[in-house]
């Protein structure tokens, strides 16, 4: 399987994407609270359980329990 450079920088990509996207994820669960710290002041609480999002590399996750 020959990939021309076109492809093999398109699949590079795609993967750079999904490794920032799942960087970019946490959950939170029911019986925590999420600080989300934006250069290491609070920005927001994630006080609802489930999943939720933050910005990769710029915004740092501290859990609480309830």
């Amino acid at each position: 399987m020959n990939l021309t450079p076109k492809q093999v920088a398109g699949l590079s990509l795609i993967v750079v994407v999904l490794i920032v996207l799942a960087n970019g994820l946490f959950v939170v669960r029911e019986t925590q609270q999420a600080l989300v710290l934006t250069l290491g002041k609070i920005d927001r609480i994630a006080a609802n359980p489930g999943l939720n999002f933050k910005i990769p590399f710029y915004q740092q996750i501290h859990f609480l329990d309830k």
